[in-house]
């Protein structure tokens, strides 16, 4: 069985991170490694401030940073990751993007956080960086005409459009978007929101539907939302929340609720397991869950059950991005340096990154690293099937399945079931 093993030094490193969560910048000499002798990848990730999910997405791109370092490193030298903290502030990122120029980082990961990832596409625009942003929470697709700028994972305005299209689709009419106060599900809301104000307005009268948004605040007691839900007698419920949280409403809801006939729609959050093992299976029957093309496929699947050997916890949705940019960004290097006695170029690695992740070469999986890096290095053309599937680049700089494409899954006897594919059109 293939089994993460974490050495003590990223265990050292994890428990040295966790005493900084006040500062803006995580200094990266408390973690062990000397950076002068690593290949340094940059990564800005929100682990303070409003969102707190960079310390999840971190977890898996250790994964990846334990692998190529057991099978010798990145260009004959281990990988380590340079990070800052976006602090969920937008001027907080920028200059911690400028830190990590500073510190003669070639390749920036990250943020999962739209707005403050725009700002950093629009600051790195003369800049000779490569940059990916991983994710379901990315920027507009207008984003990608800069050159060296990657997008992997659908963007929240293609989900959130995707969502609104089908509960209208499907012949709803009522609807009520409920969301917890977290900054993911808020703007998932607030997306839908606007999507079927937009469809509305394409509509005669007689098909446009009635919708009102509702936050779940942490205060609330709930009584309060559940009255307010009723009072508006909607036929489809849409649902962001983390797992946790979406148990306890959809739990509340069949107790305090009169009706509960409602059609539930789901954020990808709740694409987990552990939210349908802890709600009866027939109050969800037949919902529908949406999220990314690779949803809930084996390798996602595999790569969720070593996470949580290694951690104890269940990886976010993004946190397959996450681990696939960095293996992609790693393999990249690696065959970019091959021949070469200086550091590759940025052009360079954009070009191998391409050629990796579209298809042609011996293919090697998520947990291949070791393997791939090794093949590189004898020569060989690969290519890189990653936790959230197939890596192509298309042409507007989208990496994965078709930048405008989503997935649904009904629930049915407590799993979730392929139903149909999904777009904004």
């Amino acid at each position: 069985m293939f089994k993460f093993i974490m050495n003590k030094s990223k265990r050292n490193r994890w428990i040295c991170f966790s005493l900084l969560l006040g500062l803006a910048t995580v200094n990266a000499g408390c973690f062990g490694d000397d950076e002068e002798d690593t290949t340094k990848i940059g990564v800005v990730l929100g682990f303070t401030g409003e969102s707190s999910t960079g310390f999840n997405y971190e977890k898996a791109m250790l994964m990846v940073v334990d692998q190529v370092n057991n099978a010798g490193g990145c260009l004959g030298k281990n990988i380590s990751l340079t990070e800052k903290d976006t602090s969920s502030n937008m001027v907080d990122s920028v200059n911690h993007v400028e830190d990590l120029l500073n510190n003669d980082v070639k390749v920036i990961l990250g943020p999962d956080n739209a707005d403050i990832a725009r700002r950093i596409a629009s600051y790195l625009t003369s800049r000779d960086i490569l940059y990916v942003i991983a994710g379901t929470l990315l920027p507009p697709i207008s984003l990608v005409s800069r050159p060296r700028l990657y997008l992997l994972g659908p963007g929240t305005d293609i989900l959130t459009c995707s969502m609104a299209r089908k509960i209208i689709n499907d012949g709803y009419k009522k609807i009520v978007i409920l969301h917890t106060d977290e900054l993911f599900e808020e703007n998932f809301a607030v997306g839908v929101e606007n999507s079927l104000t937009t469809i509305n307005a394409t509509l005669p009268a007689q098909d446009q539907v009635d919708f009102e948004r509702i936050e779940i605040e942490t205060s609330d007691t709930l009584n309060t939302w559940a009255t307010q839900v009723q009072a508006l007698d909607p036929d489809a419920i849409v649902l962001a929340a983390e797992p946790r949280s979406g148990m306890n409403v959809v739990n509340a809801w069949s107790v305090l609720a009169t009706d509960t006939d409602q059609k539930w729609y789901f954020s990808p959050t709740l694409n987990q397991q552990f939210f349908l093992d802890n709600i009866p299976s027939w109050l969800l029957e037949d919902s529908i869950v949406i999220g990314p093309p690779f949803g809930i496929s084996s390798s996602f699947n595999l790569f969720s059950n070593e996470f949580y050997i290694n951690w104890s916890e269940t990886p976010f949705v993004s946190a397959g991005y996450y681990y696939d940019a960095l293996a992609l960004v790693t393999l990249a290097i690696e065959a970019a340096g091959q021949g070469l006695a200086t550091f590759p170029t940025v052009t360079q690695i954009a070009a191998e990154l391409e050629n990796i992740a579209n298809s042609g070469g011996q293919e090697f999986s998520w947990n291949e690293i070791g393997e791939a890096l090794q093949a590189v290095r004898a020569g060989t053309d690969i290519t890189y099937r990653g936790v959230t599937g197939d890596l192509d680049v298309n042409a507007d700089n989208g990496i994965g399945v078709d930048y405008n494409g989503v997935s649904f899954w009904k629930i049915n006897n407590g799993h979730f079931v392929y139903d149909s594919e999904g777009s904004c059109y």
